[in-house]
């Protein structure tokens, strides 16, 4: 008998905050590690950590964040677009998704949203 056991959003939650309070704040490796929760709510606030430290980041880590804005939660997707426009030359990493998505996603506002960011970038 092989025994299956589902992926659980809440062990990466409780990781997550484990390292956080071990550590007395947020790194960088949570924030990058929240970005692929199941829980919208998780992503933004990892999208949020990197908007306020992530600039200074290696552009391989940075670039963790431009898969964001294809999330499923408009919210993550903003977000995520108003953090590479917050970076303006370090966000140079996700000027070609922002393009894309200016031209070619299905919400108007989004689009709008993309292309505002990739102005400031």
């Amino acid at each position: 008998m092989s025994f299956s056991r589902s992926p659980n959003p809440i062990e990466g939650v409780l990781s997550a905050a484990w390292l956080t309070l071990r550590t007395g704040e947020a790194t960088e490796s949570v924030a990058r590690a929240l970005l692929s929760s199941r829980l919208p709510q998780d992503r933004l606030r990892g999208v949020l950590w990197l908007q306020d430290h992530g600039a200074s980041l290696a552009a391989e880590k940075r670039a963790d964040l431009v898969g964001r804005l294809w999330d499923g939660d408009a919210s993550v997707a903003k977000a995520a677009a108003k953090c590479l426009a917050t970076w303006q030359n370090q966000g140079l990493v996700g000027l070609p998704a922002l393009l894309l998505m200016a031209k070619r996603h299905a919400d108007p506002t989004l689009r709008t949203t993309f292309a505002n960011a990739a102005t400031a970038v």
